[in-house]
């Protein structure tokens, strides 16, 4: 979902899925469900039509990218 969102215009991008014996484990489901909700509340009012706009969102929202995890991305996308 992340992938077609982000790269959409750019590239066709195609998931193929795999067997495993957790396939049902509720609590990787409800972390995959977090972080979907998570996703859209991040990206909720940007368009995704600028690489640019995405990095910024990034840089500020998203805490493996806004130095609150792991250190601070530049603001600017280059």
């Amino acid at each position: 979902m992340i992938f077609k969102k982000i790269f959409n215009r750019i590239a066709i991008v195609s998931v193929i899925g795999a067997e495993t014996a957790r396939r049902n484990d509720q609590k990787i489901i409800r972390h995959e469900k977090n972080s979907i909700r998570a996703f859209n509340r991040t990206f909720e009012s940007i368009p995704f039509n600028s690489l640019s706009s995405i990095h910024r969102v990034l840089a500020s929202n998203h805490p493996f990218y806004n130095g609150k995890i792991y250190p601070k991305i530049s603001d600017e996308y280059t």
